[in-house]
């Protein structure tokens, strides 16, 4: 299963996450939390337990990448890249 914010970005568009990541930043530096030159992420890993994946799950997997390969594709007005 893709991560929420892979989920997020399909559902929304990446246009729409860039538009989102634009405004926090603009309010950070309106209310002078950040100067706005540079943004850290912090990708704190969570211990959880394996999912051995099976075929099904492989095959899901494998249909939205390319599903998201497809709009990515869509968006930038790419053809012939897969």
């Amino acid at each position: 299963m893709p991560r929420r914010s892979d989920r997020l970005a399909l559902a929304l568009g990446l246009e729409i996450i860039e538009q989102i990541h634009r405004r926090v930043v603009s309010i950070a530096r309106e209310k002078h939390i950040v100067r706005g030159r540079r943004v850290r992420v912090d990708t704190t890993v969570v211990e959880t337990d394996i999912h051995y994946p099976t075929n099904g799950s492989l095959h899901r997997s494998n249909a939205a990448e390319n599903r998201l390969k497809r709009q990515n594709r869509q968006m930038v007005g790419v053809r012939g890249v897969t």
